[in-house]
């Protein structure tokens, strides 16, 4: 591990701006280059030194900040990204919880709360997508693939990550909640429940977003509107009781039944859409 000299002196610009240049580059190429972003930022914001010092080696940096309860509006110029942490325990139905302020659209913000590895049953993963969703939020974060548990040193008998290999670099408070959602097999990383329900999830959700889009620009009428309505009041309040119990729930009656019918209705406003 290499210790980084103090921001805002010569030693760390020499370090940091021949890197963040580079990776500007990359994006670039990529068609990427307002993408970069810096953080963790915490709750009490970051120390206006810091963001000039950054500012001033990489204009138009932006910055990743989880925080306990709503930005501020002055904070929104500098941060592209944010998760706020105390998500609300129930979801709203059928309108979206105002997670910012109206000047707050725009920003990245994801849901995070009770993710965990130990406590996060198949049906919760299947469902993390369309629950963000509700929240109004981009999707769900601090998950991660293969930082699988690792032997511990020194006789700790502590549960290990290999996101713990440099401990002077963690703040507890920002680590993932979920490690691992593959498992290790003799040439890599190998699926798991819990990520095939997450990616069955997503697949779900976007039939639903093309339900939902065809009803909102008024494509479907009649039987067919109603048949969709009621999915999606179905689908609300299934992820309503997953949300509430979300580390204790093992199975939701029907939920089957609910992914068939959606995946059917879609097809039925695909073919819909395909008439001439």
């Amino acid at each position: 591990m290499v210790e980084l000299p103090l921001y805002g002196t010569e030693e760390s610009r020499t370090q940091w701006k021949p890197l963040l240049d580079l990776i500007h580059e990359r994006l670039a190429e990529r068609g990427l280059s307002h993408a970069l972003i810096l953080g963790i930022g915490h709750c009490g914001g970051l120390h206006k030194n810091v963001i000039g010092f950054f500012k001033d080696i990489s204009p138009g940096i932006g910055w990743h900040i989880a925080k306990h309860n709503r930005p501020q509006p002055r904070e929104f110029p500098q941060n592209r990204y944010v998760e706020w942490m105390y998500i609300p325990r129930t979801l709203p139905v059928p309108s979206k919880y105002p997670r910012f302020p109206n000047d707050g659209k725009g920003l990245t913000c994801l849901m995070m709360q009770r993710l965990r590895d130990a406590l996060q049953p198949p049906i919760a993963m299947r469902t993390m997508a369309e629950r963000a969703y509700l929240l109004g939020d981009s999707g769900a974060g601090r998950i991660c693939l293969d930082y699988w548990p690792v032997l511990n040193v020194g006789g700790s008998r502590r549960k290990t990550f290999l996101y713990d290999r440099y401990p002077t670099a963690i703040a507890s408070q920002r680590k993932p909640q979920l490690m691992e959602l593959s498992i290790p097999g003799p040439v890599g990383a190998l699926s798991t429940p819990k990520i095939e329900a997450l990616r069955e999830g997503l697949q779900e959700t976007e039939a639903r977003f093309l339900i939902e889009d065809a009803l909102a620009d008024g494509k479907v009428g009649g039987e067919l509107a109603e048949r969709c309505k009621r999915l999606i009041d179905s689908r609300a309040t299934l992820c309503r009781i997953t949300h509430y119990e979300v580390d204790q729930l093992v199975a939701i009656e029907a939920w089957p039944a609910r992914a068939e019918e959606t995946y059917r209705l879609a097809a039925e406003i695909g073919r819909q859409g395909d008439r001439p």
